[in-house]
């Protein structure tokens, strides 16, 4: 449920609105680092946020929080180097908070009014309600399943050297520049923090809005996603620092066979898998056996009647 393509693509689990809040997520937040500095910053960062949570409401949620901590950090910045607050910081966030208002409240005030009556499946895993845990989450980022399941782990290796160098370059770097990286890997270790879930933190996360309705494995995305940052830090070290040495089509030969593993396991993925899906269900359909078949004739030939295709409690993976 993170940044997979079994999240996105034809023969996945998720749907196609999740990539789409993926990618206005990064737009949100790049533009609420702005959110300070000018007022059509503000209005552009609100919009984004406001599709990114009209696509998908977790990750809208989770712009929510790293727009927040990024808020937090720099208040703390200009309190500690005693930087006056300008009037038009404060109509630069108006802007943004008015914009989110105009143009996502007719969704999340019935979502918020409606949200006693909501509850939890009980055909769903306990572990979306209560997270893996701090031991499961962190064997798995070690272990490379995060970020490179089953293949060599090309990105969790380049996240670990991206965050050592974020830390650092933070504590040598000068204000305005490990501000940049503060936030970087300070939001990497509250992200992979909370994805532990209740199951590590119990009722402490529940200072959190919506603590009660939230999936925790969703907040794998999130976790990727700030890795995903570092791993850009790390590749753009490797690449300043080997131009310096190395000439340019020898440096991205050197890249290219660096993401060869991800490269070969991800086209494998739609080269075999989608294909393998489509012939599979190809075939089942037009067995003589296929009970769905049976089923759907029967839907066709008697549109008038109330049918049920098939249990709740297993997705319809068993008919009636």
């Amino acid at each position: 449920y993170g940044l997979s393509l079994t999240n996105f693509s034809f023969s996945g689990y998720g749907t196609y609105n999740q990539l789409f809040a993926t990618l206005f997520f990064c737009l949100a937040i790049g533009h609420c680092k702005h959110i300070l500095e000018k007022r059509h910053h503000a209005i552009l960062a609100g919009l984004f946020f406001s599709v990114t949570l009209l696509s998908h409401i977790m990750t809208g949620y989770f712009a929510f929080l790293w727009i927040a901590v990024d808020l937090a950090l720099d208040f703390v910045r200009r309190l500690k180097h005693r930087l006056h607050f300008r009037r038009s910081d404060l109509k630069n966030l108006l802007w943004f908070i008015t914009t989110v208002a105009l143009t996502s409240a007719h969704w999340i005030l019935p979502m918020a009014i409606d949200g006693p009556q909501q509850h939890h499946s009980p055909i769903e895993p306990a572990t979306k309600w209560t997270g893996i845990g701090a031991q499961a989450m962190i064997d798995t980022i070690t272990q490379g399943n995060l970020l490179d399941g089953g293949r060599f782990p090309t990105l969790t290796l380049l996240a670990a050297l991206g965050f050592c160098i974020a830390v650092s370059r933070a504590m040598r770097r000068r204000d305005g520049q490990r501000m940049v990286l503060n936030r970087l890997w300070l939001q990497t270790i509250l992200w992979i923090v909370l994805s532990f879930g209740p199951f590590t933190w119990g009722p402490m996360l529940w200072i959190l809005p919506f603590a009660n309705h939230l999936h925790w494995h969703r907040f794998f995305a999130v976790s990727e996603f700030a890795l995903c940052l570092c791993s850009g830090i790390a590749l753009a070290w490797f690449i300043q620092n080997a131009l310096k040495k190395l000439p340019f089509a020898v440096v991205c030969s050197a890249i290219a066979i660096l993401f060869l593993s991800p490269l070969i396991e991800r086209s494998g993925y739609f080269l075999k898998t989608n294909v393998r899906w489509m012939k599979d269900t190809v075939e089942k359909w037009n067995d003589p056996a296929n009970e769905y078949k049976t089923t759907v004739d029967f839907a066709l030939k008697n549109q008038d009647a109330r049918f049920a295709p098939g249990s709740h409690y297993d997705w319809g993976k068993t008919l009636l």
